[in-house]
């Protein structure tokens, strides 16, 4: 039996780092949409950042009025690879609800 995957609008959260990227790119492959939550946009590949399939919001993560920007994106679904960075492992882990 084959099985169908419908073309998602998908909130990334943590897009820049190395599985982010590796995820965008196999989502837009699968022919889906994207809006990357990202602290820092330079760091996306320009192939990707001009995409039509891609938007792109510049927030942290304790930045309330950008998280509500993404929030109303109109995505179906949320994924989040967003964590500390290499070398950097202290700290408080937050975790994001977006209702």
């Amino acid at each position: 039996m084959a099985t169908t995957c419908h073309d998602h609008h998908i909130l990334l959260l943590g897009g820049s780092g190395v599985c982010g990227l590796l995820f965008t790119k196999a989502a837009l492959d699968a022919g889906h949409q994207l809006t990357l939550y990202l602290r820092n946009p330079s760091k996306i590949p320009t192939e990707l950042a001009s995409n039509p399939k891609v938007s792109m919001i510049h927030g942290e993560l304790d930045d309330v009025e950008s998280l509500k920007r993404a929030a109303a994106c109109g995505a179906d679904t949320f994924v989040s690879f967003a964590g500390p960075t290499l070398g950097r492992w202290s700290g408080t882990v937050r975790v994001l609800l977006l209702l």
